[in-house]
């Protein structure tokens, strides 16, 4: 059963990473294929990034399914958000 998508709203409190994934994602990330997820949205890590992640309990919640490893983009989008995030002063 899938969550309700509840990575933060679009009252400012989400990132503009986040923000731009929100309408691009698809509803499941399979891990497996992360990579081609990398190259079409950008996202920040890479499928062994991930599952490091998952295998300290750091990574977004995760599901198994026929022993492939998936997380909701509700899920994922919230995880996301709550990175810390730092910003450049444009060199300054």
């Amino acid at each position: 059963m899938l969550t309700k998508d509840t990575s933060p709203d679009e009252s400012g409190t989400a990132s503009p990473l986040v923000s731009a994934l929100r309408d691009e994602l698809p509803p499941i990330l399979w891990r497996s294929d992360w990579a081609k997820y990398r190259a079409l949205y950008g996202l920040p890590f890479c499928a062994a990034s991930m599952s490091n992640l998952a295998s300290k309990g750091l990574g977004p919640p995760y599901g198994i399914c026929a022993r492939r490893v998936f997380y909701e983009r509700g899920a994922y989008l919230h995880w996301l958000a709550s990175l810390p995030v730092t910003l450049s002063d444009g060199g300054r």
